[in-house]
């Protein structure tokens, strides 16, 4: 991307709703209204207020009285203009937090939820700090029972670095000159490598490739690669099919990461293929069993037998089959031969999964049997409850079928791909038997072979496979784009516009 693309991004992080954080980091950083600070964690399903660590961070004169300020934001750095001049603030690494003062008497106070450490350097559950140039310091317990440090700067050159999680005290850091300069240096570096895209939509394009990179994180349960959470607010974990869509734009700027992605989820692969919905930092999502307390009594009920409830607990939640489909993206932007050889096994043992523990009735079509491995949490698609044999889904298969037999060839497995593109032929044949509706213009999901009377964009989903008849393409073209359906000003809505079902203020 041309230009300064830290100047476009200014105040896009605005540090209420988006804090400033880092790749790898799980340090959040906020502003309060009180005209203060406050550093969260980001925690797997813990809302940012109930992870402060850090909080009543204050600019203020030399003896502790509070500066107002005016935060200017970007993606290295923060600068907060007072009377007593401007305070910078970046991250030196992941986990610490740098603010530089200016040149003259001034400092930070700030509050930690422990009681004060004694000596030099202070520890105080985890959060750790380091000043560089001070002319002196307090800590003082408070009556809700923190601690307020105050830190008084003297030097040119004064820094505090505030280190938040486990180990020792910051180790002294380059000069504020330095560090600026070098958190400049990692996100320029990373939007340079992004696809040019036209003036009007720069911005918007350079903030979505400000997301997505400072959503990296290291599952605690799997600290090997760097995944990207859809979140670093309550969504702090890897998603199985969010990876792939990750993935996709990461193969244009860093098709390594972008392979990561999928190793990610392919290492988390139970015995029998399946492929968890979520990786998280105490290990996995994969069955009603791991969901969080709060989920749970969703899809138990008091009148369930003892068998039944064990049953229920044991119903797998992953994604939709698109990692094959995925791979075969990254390929053709990034080719490696070694990643096809790598992932193949896997890649088919998850698609057997689906093809030998979903299809019951055995009718030559898959289904879903909880909400959440369709993607479409709240759906009235559900409200019947499960299984929901789904036209999307057995479209994603045909798709993975066509991409295994791609990479079967590549990797000299070509005795394999005539078995995949039978069973594409297979999976379309059954979908136009048994689930096609030429009047209402698209393809009925089932459960138990009865029609699940609501019509979503999932219904026209088989388009993707480029494997129907063209008056059925057609025919389903012509349902997708009407303004009264699914086409309005910004299409497609998750249920269609003139189904009773539809809701504009449900998600899905």
């Amino acid at each position: 991307m041309k230009g300064d693309i830290l100047d476009l991004l200014r105040d896009r992080i605005d540090l209420r709703r988006v804090p400033f954080t880092e790749p790898e980091s799980r340090l959040l950083f906020f502003r309060d209204g009180a005209g203060a600070f406050r550093i969260a964690l980001a925690e797997y399903e813990t809302p940012a207020r109930d992870a402060v660590v850090v909080s009543g961070l204050r600019l203020t004169d030399a003896d502790g009285a509070p500066l107002p300020f005016e935060a200017a934001t970007f993606p290295d750095r923060i600068e907060c203009a007072t009377a007593r001049g401007p305070f910078r603030i970046c991250f030196a690494d992941p986990a610490t937090i740098v603010v530089a003062p200016p040149p003259v008497s001034c400092g930070v106070s700030f509050n930690v939820a422990a009681p004060p450490a004694t000596g030099g350097d202070a520890d105080l559950r985890g959060v750790h700090w380091r000043a560089d140039g001070a002319s002196g310091q307090d800590a003082a317990p408070i009556d809700d029972g923190t601690v307020r440090v105050h830190w008084r700067s003297a030097s040119e050159n004064a820094l505090l670095a505030i280190r938040i999680g486990p180990g020792d005290a910051p180790p002294p850091l380059a000069g504020a000159t330095d560090l600026f300069a070098a958190a400049r240096e990692r996100w320029r570096a990373w939007f340079a490598a992004a696809p040019d895209v036209a003036d009007p939509y720069r911005a918007q394009a350079a903030w979505a490739w400000w997301v997505l990179r400072a959503n990296q994180i290291r599952p605690r349960s799997d600290p090997r690669r760097v995944g990207v959470a859809p979140s670093k607010i309550g969504y702090v974990a890897i998603w199985n099919w969010d990876s792939c869509f990750h993935a996709l734009a990461l193969r244009h700027i860093d098709p390594a990461l972008a392979r990561d992605q999928i190793r990610l989820v392919l290492a988390h692969q139970r015995s029998d293929g399946m492929l968890p919905d979520v990786i998280h930092d105490a290990g996995v999502l994969a069955t009603v069993a791991d969901l969080p307390p709060n989920e749970l009594a969703r899809f138990l009920s008091p009148d369930q037998s003892e068998a039944e409830r064990a049953a229920a607990l044991r119903t797998p939640i992953t994604k939709p089959p698109l990692l094959a489909w995925t791979v075969g993206k990254i390929d053709a932007v990034a080719p490696d031969d070694g990643f096809l050889a790598e992932t193949y096994p896997a890649l088919v043992r998850a698609h057997d999964w689906w093809r030998r523990e979903t299809d019951r009735d055995g009718d030559g079509l898959c289904a879903y049997d909880h909400p959440y491995s369709s993607g479409l949490d709240d759906s009235p698609l559900w409200d019947g409850g499960p299984p929901v044999t789904a036209p999307e889904l057995n479209a994603y298969l045909a798709l993975d079928c066509d991409a295994l037999a791609a990479i079967a060839e590549r990797i000299g497995r070509a005795n394999d791909a005539p078995r995949w593109r039978a069973e594409a032929d297979r999976l379309t044949e059954r979908l136009l038997a048994l689930q096609w509706d030429p009047a209402a213009g698209l393809f009925w999901a089932t459960r138990r072979g009865a029609r699940i009377p609501v019509r979503t964009p999932f219904n026209l989903m088989p388009l993707l496979t480029g494997r129907l008849p063209r008056p059925v393409a057609s025919r389903l073209v012509v349902t997708l784009t009407d303004p009264a359906i699914f086409w309005p000003r910004f299409p497609a809505p998750t249920v269609a516009l003139d189904d009773p079902a539809f809701d504009p203020n449900t998600m899905w």
